[in-house]
């Protein structure tokens, strides 16, 4: 896998993107990469990072398979609350749709 490279230079007097490099297949500057570089540093400035957090190893970390995970927008009900309902099964026997041919000429 080829390495990106990217790089964003910005104005100090005024919100500003002066020039923009990436050395993807998009190119031109205009890529998701250097989006998602730009999104990464406001989320640094806005934490008040001053250099690049190290990363977290996921060895260094205590197992979390057993951690259920949480579906956003799910909230836990009753059992008597729940709808169960059977499918409709697709009707067996009947033929499916003719196509229709046409030609010019």
């Amino acid at each position: 896998m080829a390495t990106l490279a990217s790089s964003v230079e910005l104005s100090l007097e005024q919100p500003f993107i002066r020039e923009t490099q990436c050395n993807c297949k998009a190119g031109l500057g205009q890529c998701n990469h250097l989006i998602g570089l730009l999104y990464t540093l406001a989320h640094f400035a806005k934490m008040g990072y001053t250099s690049v957090p190290p990363t977290t190893s996921k060895m260094s970390l205590p197992q979390a398979w057993h951690v259920p995970s949480r579906a956003l927008g799910v909230s836990p009900r009753t059992v008597s609350s729940v709808s169960v309902s059977k499918l409709k099964p697709p009707v067996t026997g009947a033929a499916p749709p003719k196509r229709q041919r046409s030609s010019e000429g």
